[in-house]
């Protein structure tokens, strides 16, 4: 999950981008948005023709900022060198708990969080936040993936679900001059 909060970005990206690399398990669904509207008006959805299903297994997947990042710092070496108010992201008790903050970046202060699941529940403040609501279930419970392109923020509002166990990488972006 990556939530930029740079000055230069100004309000427009409230909500945080996600990509979920979640384990799918049995029973889980997975869902698929599709826009039945386009320019020219509505879909004939009689038109609609799907392609078979085709799946391809990814080994490993990283966040986009992993790959303009190399020196990751704890809180106390980083802070000497940056000018931005930072501070460890541990605001979302008892339903995700803190396990590591680093640090990186220069004209932008990037902080990587590692997250845990573990009490069930909706995460309070993950929607003011993050702009996204969490909420974690029981290990065996079946959940729901809603899949999404790449770079898109937001589609239908709905809760990015956990099981008890799974694990959150969190980056926050900020700082950046002022225009």
């Amino acid at each position: 999950i990556h939530k930029d909060i740079c000055r230069f970005h100004g309000d427009e990206t409230r909500v945080a981008a996600t990509q979920n690399i979640t384990p799918v398990c049995v029973n889980d669904r997975i869902e698929i948005a599709v826009n039945l509207f386009n320019a020219m008006g509505l879909i004939d959805v009689n038109k609609v023709r799907w392609h078979p299903l085709e799946v391809f297994p990814l080994h490993s997947r990283e966040c986009p900022i992993e790959q303009e990042l190399f020196d990751w710092y704890d809180l106390d070496s980083f802070q000497s060198q940056s000018v931005e108010r930072l501070q460890i992201p541990d605001f979302f008790a008892p339903q995700l708990v803190h396990h590591s903050t680093e640090y990186a970046g220069i004209d932008v202060a990037v902080s990587r969080t590692s997250l845990r699941a573990e009490a069930q529940g909706v995460v309070p403040q993950a929607d003011r936040i993050l702009g996204s609501r969490f909420e974690v279930l029981p290990r065996s419970s079946p959940i729901i993936l809603p899949l999404k392109r790449v770079g898109l923020q937001h589609d239908r509002f709905t809760k990015i679900q956990l099981r008890q166990g799974d694990t959150i990488q969190l980056y926050i972006s900020q700082g950046g001059k002022m225009t």
